[in-house]
């Protein structure tokens, strides 16, 4: 968990938590702030996994994963069932 406190508290990459900012960054520097501190380490995969996330949550969720969590009641079933039919990308998922 090191890598996401380093990768928050970096005030250059810490647009990464904010859905919101994330769509307006270019492929290449997502990629680069993403493996700064090894947040990804499969460069392509993560960075559409992240830009996918980030897209979901700015469009349907006013970028707060908390809305998220409330829509789906704090039910652990129902956020896992979501996120599976959902536009979300779950690393090691398929």
């Amino acid at each position: 968990m090191g890598e996401c406190k380093k990768t928050f508290d970096d005030t250059d990459t810490n647009y990464l938590f904010h859905p919101d900012k994330v769509e307006n960054i270019s492929h290449d520097e997502l990629i680069k702030d993403l493996q700064k501190y090894k947040l990804a380490k499969r460069s392509n995969q993560d960075f559409k996994i992240w830009i996918t996330n980030s897209t979901t949550l700015n469009n349907d969720y006013n970028s707060n994963p908390l809305e998220f969590l409330e829509d789906c009641n704090w039910n652990s079933l129902k956020i896992l069932k979501r996120l599976k039919k959902r536009k979300f990308l779950i690393f090691g998922w398929k």
